[in-house]
């Protein structure tokens, strides 16, 4: 997990649960402490991420969770591009 504290919002990066561990429980556990810690130590009380759109089920899980989805839209060179070539057409 990578947090980044923004003074009026929080960034939320690299949450990522082992395909093993999925569905225990784990991932929804260390976004509350995520949320937790941010209210607590940073006095902040909104969190934001970037999600890839071709990942439906994790945007659905993240909404299960309250998020919210905007309209904002990069291209993913734009946030991606230190992590290499794209191995999929349209991210």
């Amino acid at each position: 997990v990578h947090l980044k504290n923004l003074k009026t919002k929080a960034y939320l990066g690299m949450l990522s649960v082992s395909v093993k561990q999925q569905a225990s429980g784990l991932g929804s556990f260390l976004l509350k402490a995520c949320e937790d810690y941010v209210q607590r130590e940073w006095n902040v009380s909104q969190m934001y991420m970037w999600v890839l759109t071709i990942r439906q089920e994790l945007v659905a899980w993240y909404v299960r969770k309250g998020y919210r989805v905007t309209d904002e839209r990069i291209p993913y060179s734009a946030v991606g591009a230190e992590a290499g070539q794209t191995l999929m057409d349209g991210l």
